[in-house]
């Protein structure tokens, strides 16, 4: 090992406590019995509260880009970059729309998996094999991205003294113990304390700005920048309108993902997720996001002009800008940001397989036990694929990454149909899928973003013709059936609401009483 500065020691020896507390949690969760049943393992004995899974979540979705891509595109692009904010309150309405209904089905199927789901509605076991296809053509880059931002980043922040292969092999061996050891449960967990982290360490970097070049003189300054930095399509050229908003509806299908339909099954209640939706998403993340990312992004181009990797804006203001506690807070963030993802579409990655693919076609009779076997076994061999790509098949990484979220994307019909439409069929779920696949790898890979629209919608855009299409000329599934889902779907979201008002009324009294006089609340009207 090289000699290296003071900061990189401090941070190599952060890393490693915060990396033990990771496996301490995944020991703490083994041992609580975290997988003493399928159940437990792959939705956390649907226990989860409001603060682990809002801010589990949060971090699940905040991938490293949030601390090193979003500064450094802000950078590049100027001010336009924050019309494709506009994701963020789409996913927190998309979050209110579909959690909820999800959490009811899951809970009264006894669903582990959404190819459950998918395919128990469609009476298809077709979809299941689909719905596995997209959840590791998802998952796998995902995983793999991180994997690579981990390497990198710990090598730049030990000042290379810990090589690019080791920082990626050391991360993923941490996040593959404590999610073996755990499952879902010690990921919830693990995620929550991250998903709080990586948000430390952003306002740590918009902290460290301001101290060095106040708003004030940002704003002032941002008045004699180039006006392309001030209008769209931005400084780089790429965001016009069609394609900016298309992206951001793509990146609010992120939610539609596998990952987060386990999540939803996991709750102890459905009142968490208008939590999770309002206060975490829209209210802190909107303030990371609206507000932080626009003072790193301008007053680092002050700080730093003429950037050639724009990326590296963020190891910038880190090592030239902060004190040794503040780099390693942010340090310590960073590699939250990149753990958090890996570990969510790890765990999805084996429940899927060992559900949908394992027990329904080759062991329905497997025991819980073996399951769970099966997808630790599963989940070991994604993380080696994910860490072989990282290093041996960088160049389509890129192309993997952004192919990811529009492959998503695509499940959206299919989802629609279970919790929403009920002339949805199952050839029309599975072909418009695999339409949507075809058409969003063409449009990026072949043809990239036709007039300016991402990839993602010109796939959905096949997926929606061909999902019409045999809506209209194919049977829907058993009436039967469909009368289910409606009978949970209503009654549940009824229990609910009553619930609601009736909580809303017993605190609009207990809040009279308090200020008022101790007269009786009038009786609340519900619909």
């Amino acid at each position: 090992m090289k000699e290296i500065s003071t900061h990189a020691w401090v941070m190599l020896i952060a890393a490693i406590v915060y990396w033990a507390a990771c496996i301490g949690v995944g020991l703490y969760t083994y041992k609580k019995g975290a997988s003493k049943s399928a159940q437990d393992f792959f939705v956390a004995g649907r226990g989860l509260g409001k603060f682990v899974l809002g801010f589990a979540i949060m971090a699940t979705t905040l991938s490293a880009w949030l601390m090193l891509g979003h500064q450094g595109l802000m950078y590049a692009s100027g001010m336009p970059y924050l019309v494709y904010y506009v994701h963020i309150p789409f996913m927190g309405v998309l979050g209110l729309l579909i959690f909820t209904r999800q959490w009811l089905i899951g809970k009264k199927f006894g669903f582990l998996s959404p190819g459950e789901m998918y395919s128990h509605y469609y009476e298809s076991r077709g979809m299941r094999w689909v719905i596995a296809l997209v959840t590791l053509l998802y998952c796998i880059p995902y995983s793999s991205l991180q994997l690579t931002g981990a390497g990198y980043v710990f090598s730049t922040l030990t000042e290379g003294a810990i090589p690019f292969e080791w920082g990626a092999i050391i991360m993923a061996a941490v996040v593959l113990i404590y999610v073996l050891l755990g499952g879902v449960a010690s990921t919830a967990l693990v995620d929550a304390a991250q998903g709080v982290l990586l948000v430390l360490g952003l306002f740590g970097i918009c902290w460290a700005v301001v101290s060095n070049v106040g708003p004030g003189e940002i704003v002032t300054t941002m008045q004699s920048f180039d006006a392309k930095l001030l209008t769209m399509p931005g400084g780089n050229g790429m965001w016009f309108w069609t394609y900016t908003l298309s992206l951001a509806l793509s990146t609010s299908a992120i939610y539609l993902s596998p990952a987060f339909t386990i999540w939803s099954y996991s709750a102890k209640s459905p009142k968490i997720f208008r939590w999770q939706a309002m206060v975490v998403w829209v209210v802190l993340i909107g303030i990371v996001y609206y507000i932080l990312s626009p003072i790193i992004g301008m007053g680092g181009r002050i700080l730093f002009p003429a950037l050639a990797k724009t990326d590296t804006l963020t190891p910038l203001i880190m090592t030239k800008l902060m004190p040794i506690w503040m780099y390693v807070i942010v340090g310590i963030g960073l590699l939250a940001a990149m753990n958090s993802t890996a570990a969510g579409y790890m765990i999805t990655s084996g429940v899927i397989v060992s559900q949908d693919i394992y027990k329904d076609k080759f062991r329905p009779q497997a025991s819980d036990r073996e399951t769970v076997w099966v997808s630790r076994i599963i989940i070991l061999a994604v993380v080696l694929f994910a860490f072989w790509i990282s290093q041996f098949w960088k160049e389509h990484l890129v192309l993997m990454g952004n192919l990811a979220t529009a492959f998503a994307t695509q499940l959206a019909p299919a989802l629609i149909g279970i919790l929403y439409w009920r002339r949805a069929t199952a050839k029309g779920a599975m072909f418009g899928i695999l339409a949507g696949l075809i058409v969003a790898y063409l449009t990026y890979g072949v043809w990239r973003y036709p007039l300016h629209i991402h990839c993602a919608m010109w796939g959905l855009l096949a997926n929606l013709a061909v999902f019409f299409f045999f809506a209209f000329t194919s049977d829907p599934p058993s009436k039967a059936n469909r009368d289910k889902y409606d009978e949970v779907i209503q009654k549940g979201m009824a229990a609910y609401q009553k619930e609601e008002a009736a909580l809303g009324a017993a605190a609009a009294f207990e809040k009279k009483e308090a200020t008022v006089s101790m007269a009786p609340c009038p009786a609340r009207k519900t619909s």
